[in-house]
């Protein structure tokens, strides 16, 4: 069972996307690095257009193409690393 219960995808400021979640003790989580290195946590700009309703629940679908295009870019960067 995954930790969280729904997931949404946000648009990011380099136009890429970042994921808010949130867990199963109402708790959101982003992975801006905002968030992730702010302590205490605080509600980074993803987490407050999730809030304000301003982005739709991500399907399955939408997370999974996310998840293999985020994907294929770190094979990517890894060959290239590797050839220098």
């Amino acid at each position: 069972m995954s930790q969280y219960i729904k997931r949404w995808l946000v648009p990011a400021s380099n136009g890429s996307n970042h994921i808010v979640a949130l867990d199963w003790n109402n708790h959101h989580a982003c992975d801006c690095i905002g968030w992730i290195r702010h302590s205490p946590r605080i509600e980074c700009r993803h987490i407050k257009m999730v809030l304000t309703g301003q982005i739709k629940e991500a399907t399955e679908l939408e997370l999974q193409q996310f998840y293999d295009r985020r994907d294929k870019i770190k094979k990517t960067i890894k060959i290239f690393q590797e050839s220098w």
